[in-house]
């Protein structure tokens, strides 16, 4: 392995490793789904008397592991793998 393909596989790592972080920090869902649940605000006095927030059903479409990160880091794969074998040294064979 030269240096060369040493760089792309650093590369594509932290490619994917960047992409499941975005990933994990935008919920972590492995489906999608079409809504999310909100808190909404409640008062002080409500704090003071025990009541608890309610929760508002809005719809949203969120994205999940499939729809980009999946994708992505399988795209980042295939043009690794492919620049792996590309840049590959080509050794000279002595002839005799």
């Amino acid at each position: 392995m030269n240096n060369k393909q040493k760089y792309v596989l650093v590369a594509a790592l932290i490619l994917i490793v960047g992409a499941l972080i975005w990933w994990i920090a935008d919920g972590g869902e492995v489906l999608t789904k079409d809504g999310i649940w909100i808190e909404k605000p409640i008062s002080d006095l409500d704090k003071a008397l025990g009541q608890k927030p309610q929760l508002e059903f809005k719809e949203q479409f969120t994205l999940g592991l499939l729809p980009h990160v999946a994708v992505f880091s399988g795209l980042v794969v295939l043009i690794s793998t492919i620049l792996f074998f590309t840049i590959k040294t080509k050794k000279i064979q002595e002839t005799k």
